[in-house]
Protein backbone atom coordinates (compact mmCIF):
# COMPACT_ATOMS: atom_id res chain seq x y z
CA UNK A 1 0.00 0.00 0.00
CA UNK A 2 1.16 3.57 -0.59
CA UNK A 3 2.51 5.48 2.40
CA UNK A 4 -0.04 7.67 4.13
CA UNK A 5 0.22 11.30 3.01
CA UNK A 6 1.54 12.47 6.40
CA UNK A 7 4.47 9.99 6.19
CA UNK A 8 5.60 10.98 2.70
CA UNK A 9 8.71 13.16 2.54
CA UNK A 10 8.35 16.52 0.86
CA UNK A 11 11.19 17.30 -1.56
CA UNK A 12 10.99 21.05 -0.91
CA UNK A 13 11.42 20.39 2.81
CA UNK A 14 14.77 18.61 2.37
CA UNK A 15 17.76 20.96 2.37
CA UNK A 16 20.64 20.22 -0.04
CA UNK A 17 23.50 18.27 1.53
CA UNK A 18 26.97 17.96 0.00
CA UNK A 19 28.32 19.00 -3.37
CA UNK A 20 27.95 15.82 -5.41
CA UNK A 21 25.09 15.46 -7.86
CA UNK A 22 23.53 12.02 -7.43
CA UNK A 23 20.60 10.02 -8.73
CA UNK A 24 18.48 7.54 -6.86
CA UNK A 25 17.54 4.52 -8.97
CA UNK A 26 14.60 2.46 -7.77
CA UNK A 27 14.63 -1.12 -8.99
CA UNK A 28 11.08 -2.45 -9.29
CA UNK A 29 10.33 -6.09 -10.03
CA UNK A 30 10.68 -6.83 -13.78
CA UNK A 31 11.97 -3.32 -14.65
CA UNK A 32 15.70 -4.28 -14.67
CA UNK A 33 16.82 -0.64 -14.46
CA UNK A 34 20.15 -1.42 -12.79
CA UNK A 35 20.90 -4.21 -15.28
CA UNK A 36 20.25 -1.87 -18.22
CA UNK A 37 22.40 0.82 -16.62
CA UNK A 38 25.24 -1.69 -16.09
CA UNK A 39 24.96 -2.65 -19.76
CA UNK A 40 25.60 0.96 -20.73
CA UNK A 41 28.49 1.28 -18.29
CA UNK A 42 30.21 -1.93 -19.44
CA UNK A 43 29.89 -0.76 -23.05
CA UNK A 44 31.47 2.62 -22.34
CA UNK A 45 34.09 2.01 -19.64
CA UNK A 46 37.63 2.65 -20.87
CA UNK A 47 40.12 1.72 -18.13
CA UNK A 48 38.71 0.08 -15.02
CA UNK A 49 35.50 -1.37 -13.68
CA UNK A 50 35.63 -2.45 -10.04
CA UNK A 51 32.71 -4.27 -8.43
CA UNK A 52 31.99 -5.37 -4.87
CA UNK A 53 29.07 -7.73 -4.48
CA UNK A 54 27.83 -9.86 -1.59
CA UNK A 55 25.76 -12.39 -3.59
CA UNK A 56 27.41 -12.55 -7.01
CA UNK A 57 25.45 -14.91 -9.26
CA UNK A 58 25.72 -13.01 -12.52
CA UNK A 59 22.97 -13.25 -15.13
CA UNK A 60 24.11 -14.41 -18.62
CA UNK A 61 23.72 -10.95 -20.21
CA UNK A 62 25.80 -9.35 -17.44
CA UNK A 63 28.34 -12.18 -17.52
CA UNK A 64 28.87 -11.64 -21.25
CA UNK A 65 29.14 -7.87 -20.79
CA UNK A 66 31.75 -8.20 -18.02
CA UNK A 67 33.78 -10.76 -19.99
CA UNK A 68 33.66 -8.64 -23.17
CA UNK A 69 34.73 -5.58 -21.20
CA UNK A 70 37.74 -7.48 -19.79
CA UNK A 71 38.62 -8.81 -23.25
CA UNK A 72 38.63 -5.19 -24.47
CA UNK A 73 41.52 -4.53 -22.07
CA UNK A 74 39.56 -2.95 -19.22
CA UNK A 75 40.74 -3.79 -15.68
CA UNK A 76 37.63 -5.62 -14.45
CA UNK A 77 37.76 -6.73 -10.81
CA UNK A 78 35.06 -8.38 -8.73
CA UNK A 79 35.34 -8.54 -4.94
CA UNK A 80 33.12 -11.08 -3.18
CA UNK A 81 33.09 -12.53 0.35
CA UNK A 82 35.31 -15.57 0.98
CA UNK A 83 32.72 -16.83 3.44
CA UNK A 84 29.09 -16.06 2.84
CA UNK A 85 26.21 -15.93 5.30
CA UNK A 86 24.38 -18.02 2.68
CA UNK A 87 27.02 -20.69 1.97
CA UNK A 88 25.18 -22.13 -1.04
CA UNK A 89 25.45 -18.76 -2.81
CA UNK A 90 29.22 -18.70 -2.30
CA UNK A 91 29.52 -22.25 -3.66
CA UNK A 92 27.27 -21.51 -6.65
CA UNK A 93 29.11 -18.25 -7.37
CA UNK A 94 32.43 -20.12 -7.50
CA UNK A 95 31.12 -22.42 -10.23
CA UNK A 96 31.13 -19.43 -12.59
CA UNK A 97 34.64 -18.20 -11.79
CA UNK A 98 36.43 -20.12 -14.57
CA UNK A 99 34.70 -18.32 -17.45
CA UNK A 100 35.40 -14.93 -15.87
CA UNK A 101 39.05 -15.73 -15.19
CA UNK A 102 39.59 -17.08 -18.70
CA UNK A 103 38.17 -13.80 -20.10
CA UNK A 104 40.51 -11.70 -17.94
CA UNK A 105 38.13 -10.68 -15.15
CA UNK A 106 40.02 -10.69 -11.85
CA UNK A 107 38.15 -12.13 -8.85
CA UNK A 108 39.05 -11.48 -5.23
CA UNK A 109 37.60 -13.04 -2.07
CA UNK A 110 37.41 -10.79 0.98
CA UNK A 111 38.82 -12.43 4.10
CA UNK A 112 37.26 -10.35 6.85
CA UNK A 113 33.73 -10.63 8.18
CA UNK A 114 31.03 -11.10 5.56
CA UNK A 115 31.39 -8.18 3.15
CA UNK A 116 27.92 -7.00 2.32
CA UNK A 117 28.75 -4.01 0.10
CA UNK A 118 27.23 -3.59 -3.34
CA UNK A 119 29.33 -1.06 -5.22
CA UNK A 120 30.47 -0.41 -8.77
CA UNK A 121 32.99 2.22 -9.87
CA UNK A 122 33.85 2.85 -13.52
CA UNK A 123 36.87 4.87 -14.59
CA UNK A 124 36.82 6.75 -11.30
CA UNK A 125 33.90 9.00 -12.26
CA UNK A 126 30.75 6.81 -12.31
CA UNK A 127 29.77 5.00 -9.10
CA UNK A 128 26.87 2.98 -7.78
CA UNK A 129 26.23 2.21 -4.12
CA UNK A 130 23.06 0.54 -2.93
CA UNK A 131 21.16 -2.61 -2.20
CA UNK A 132 21.23 -4.29 -5.63
CA UNK A 133 23.28 -7.48 -5.87
CA UNK A 134 24.43 -8.75 -9.26
CA UNK A 135 22.11 -11.72 -9.42
CA UNK A 136 18.74 -12.50 -10.96
CA UNK A 137 16.66 -11.81 -7.87
CA UNK A 138 18.11 -8.35 -7.28
CA UNK A 139 18.32 -7.34 -10.93
CA UNK A 140 14.94 -8.65 -12.06
CA UNK A 141 12.62 -9.59 -9.21
CA UNK A 142 13.30 -7.55 -6.07
CA UNK A 143 12.61 -4.04 -4.93
CA UNK A 144 16.03 -2.39 -4.59
CA UNK A 145 17.42 1.13 -4.28
CA UNK A 146 20.78 2.49 -5.43
CA UNK A 147 22.54 5.82 -5.46
CA UNK A 148 24.43 6.67 -8.65
CA UNK A 149 27.01 9.46 -8.78
CA UNK A 150 28.86 10.91 -11.73
CA UNK A 151 31.56 12.61 -9.73
CA UNK A 152 35.34 12.08 -9.67
CA UNK A 153 35.73 12.91 -5.96
CA UNK A 154 33.07 10.39 -5.02
CA UNK A 155 34.48 7.82 -7.49
CA UNK A 156 37.95 8.26 -6.01
CA UNK A 157 36.56 7.57 -2.53
CA UNK A 158 34.88 4.37 -3.78
CA UNK A 159 38.14 3.27 -5.45
CA UNK A 160 40.10 3.93 -2.25
CA UNK A 161 37.65 1.84 -0.21
CA UNK A 162 37.85 -0.93 -2.82
CA UNK A 163 41.66 -0.93 -2.60
CA UNK A 164 41.47 -1.06 1.22
CA UNK A 165 39.19 -4.09 0.96
CA UNK A 166 41.57 -5.73 -1.54
CA UNK A 167 44.31 -5.50 1.08
CA UNK A 168 42.22 -8.02 3.09
CA UNK A 169 41.41 -10.27 0.16
CA UNK A 170 42.94 -13.11 -1.79
CA UNK A 171 42.91 -13.34 -5.56
CA UNK A 172 41.34 -16.34 -7.23
CA UNK A 173 43.41 -17.61 -10.16
CA UNK A 174 43.62 -20.35 -12.75
CA UNK A 175 46.46 -22.76 -11.90
CA UNK A 176 47.84 -25.35 -14.29
CA UNK A 177 47.18 -28.75 -12.77
CA UNK A 178 47.26 -31.68 -15.12
CA UNK A 179 45.18 -31.45 -18.25
CA UNK A 180 42.87 -28.63 -17.20
CA UNK A 181 43.60 -25.44 -15.26
CA UNK A 182 42.02 -25.36 -11.80
CA UNK A 183 40.33 -22.41 -10.16
CA UNK A 184 41.94 -21.78 -6.79
CA UNK A 185 42.64 -18.88 -4.42
CA UNK A 186 46.25 -17.74 -4.46
CA UNK A 187 46.52 -18.11 -0.67
CA UNK A 188 44.64 -18.96 2.50
CA UNK A 189 42.61 -16.32 4.30
CA UNK A 190 44.69 -14.80 7.10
Amino acid sequence: QPLPEEERPVADGSPPVGDEAVRVVIQEPSKMRILRMLGLITAGVQQKLWITDAYFLSMPVLTQALMSTARDGVDVRVLVPATNDLPWIGMLSRTGYRQFLEAGVRIFEYGGPMIHAKTVVADGWWSKVGSTNLNFSSLAANWEIDLVAEDRRFGTKIEEMFEEDLAHAREVRLFKAGRYPRVRPDRQIE
